[in-house]
């Protein structure tokens, strides 16, 4: 028999549910649920140009699959956290998810970003990697990288020429509605990482593997590249940022020597471009200088830049080359890396865009002649408007070129966090598998997708993971630590004094990242007034 409670009496105590929470608490849980340190930021905020905002790897989606399966409302408030990135690589598994997600109307309309992972190509050779293994039996390579490896070279032919790439790329391009940002990485699983370092062991007699067997970057950046080009020209995208944070120069070169450049047909639209370069020669870079020219007199709308090298190969080549003495009006951003410069250069671009800079990045830039100090002393009295400047690793190229001489490449600071494999971003993918590791959610609706690692509305790109002395800590812009015994500068900065004369720029070497943090705080101080 059930026992009812009295007439009158008290009502029964209800557990708490998530349910009548206020959306905006709910929306608080969500972001906590799903830690990704990829939030959209102001393009002319210091994280937004940082190399190391690029991620390594996407970040876990499983915990918010499992979020909005709980009911309908939790499945449409983690919609666009889930689905604002997507991220693809070059497989058929990759396209495959892909076509169901840009099927999918509602996940598709979320996309705000997409990053198209591409592994090196199979490229001389690319039919002899049963006479590779059989000849040299390399031990590093187990049985089932060995198959993995056969799969992924037919899997590369097959994706190439039947150009299934391009077509799926464009029905998402069309699909993603709020897309506004693309990038394209690099990728290797293990199998790729033992191939590549087998072929290139030092043990191998020489002229190496190369007549049977070659892994590149080249040829996989320019197919990327191109079909990420004739995908974004075809559906007529609204996309307007671009990074390629790999770019190879001979693809660059390759892609640029075509009749219509695969991004040159919306470069108008770019408000934000990032390309960093993998390696750094001179000459060829200067066979692409009046393709720069061409370009970049497009891109009428550009707010943030940033065109960087390698640190451990500063390119020797004037900034004009590259940039053409362009004005860009909106401009609101811009970073070099890794470059060979004299005073004036940097003070030329710098003063030319006076009016609308709010952020400054010279990372690694070495001073060929002249002083540090005479360009700070500019920035302090001439930009009105800089908020931030970074000038991590800056040195001189005499100083730089001693050190790696006699040491070898050992230029840094303790309190510098390592830069990614190679170029700045190495994604290494541990899986043998096609498969990616992106999360599966069953959704609440017939038109649901796959999860893969996503962005909310509210968030923005590029910002990375906060470490001390990074670009993108939120205390970066502070100076709360006393300058180093070994400083040139004997002691912290007074920010009120107007002169350069106390910067403790001796214009031999830079002393190191606590003196460049004191060079930076003095700049914006100065600049705030």
């Amino acid at each position: 028999m059930a026992h009812n409670r009295p007439r009158g009496g008290p009502p029964a105590p209800q557990k708490p549910t998530l349910d009548g929470l206020p959306e905006h608490l709910l929306q608080i849980i969500v972001e906590m649920i799903y830690e990704d340190s990829q939030r959209f930021v102001p393009i002319d905020r210091r994280e937004f140009l940082s190399i190391e905002s690029f991620p390594p790897v996407p970040p876990d989606t499983s915990t918010l699959s499992s979020f909005r399966l709980v009911c309908t409302q939790f499945s449409e408030l983690g919609l666009p956290y889930q689905f604002g990135r997507v991220t693809t690589r070059f497989s058929w598994q990759g396209f495959q998810r892909l076509d169901k997600i840009s099927s999918c109307s509602r996940a598709a309309k979320c996309t705000r970003r997409f990053i198209y992972m591409v592994p090196y190509f199979f490229v001389e050779g690319r039919q002899q990697l049963t006479e590779l293994f059989q000849q040299h039996r390399p031990r590093n390579i187990s049985p089932n990288e060995t198959n993995t490896l056969h799969v992924r070279n037919e899997h590369q032919r097959a994706l190439v020429s039947s150009r299934d790439d391009v077509r799926s790329l464009t029905r998402a391009f069309k699909a993603f509605t709020a897309l506004q940002h693309v990038q394209l990485n690099p990728v290797l699983d293990t199998a790729m990482v033992h191939l590549l370092n087998f072929l290139e062991n030092g043990q191998i007699q020489a002229g190496g593997l190369g007549h049977l067997v070659q892994l590149k970057w080249a040829p996989a950046c320019r197919h990327g590249l191109y079909s990420l080009g004739q995908a974004l020209a075809t559906s007529d995208s609204k996309c307007n940022k671009i990074s390629i944070p790999a770019m190879d120069q001979e693809a660059a070169l390759a892609l640029c020597s075509t009749r219509v450049p695969p991004l040159s047909t919306f470069a108008h639209n770019l408000t934000s471009l990032i390309l960093q370069f993998a390696t750094a020669d001179a000459e060829s870079l200067s066979r692409l200088t009046p393709y720069f020219g061409r370009f970049l007199s497009r891109t009428t709308n550009l707010e943030a830049i940033h065109i960087g090298f390698p640190m451990s190969q500063p390119l020797d080549v004037r900034l004009e080359d590259v940039f053409h003495g362009i004005k860009w009006p909106r401009l609101r951003a811009l970073g070099i890396q890794a470059w060979r410069l004299a005073p004036q250069e940097i003070i030329g671009i710098a003063r030319r865009h006076r009016k609308t800079l709010r952020g400054l990045r010279l990372r690694e830039v070495l001073l060929k002649e002249g002083r540090w100090s005479d360009i700070l002393q500019m920035l302090r009295n001439e930009m009105g408007l800089l908020e931030w400047v970074s000038l991590r690793r800056i040195d001189y190229a005499s100083h730089f070129d001693n050190v790696q001489a006699g040491q070898g490449f050992e230029i840094g600071d303790e309190d510098d966090e390592p830069d990614h494999q190679a170029f700045g971003l190495m994604n290494i993918d541990a899986s043998s598998s096609d498969e990616e590791n992106d999360a599966e959610s069953e959704g609440q609706g017939d038109d649901e997708a796959p999860a893969v690692a996503g962005e909310g509305e509210g968030s923005g790109d590029d910002s990375g993971v906060s470490n001390e002395g990074s670009d993108h800590n939120p205390v970066a812009d502070q100076l709360d630590l006393p300058l180093s015994s070994g400083s040139t500068a004997a002691r912290p900065l007074e920010p009120s004094s107007a002169s350069a004369n106390g910067l403790g720029d001796n214009g031999v070497a830079v002393a190191g990242r606590q003196t460049t943090k004191a060079w930076e705080v003095w700049v914006t101080a100065g600049s705030a007034h």
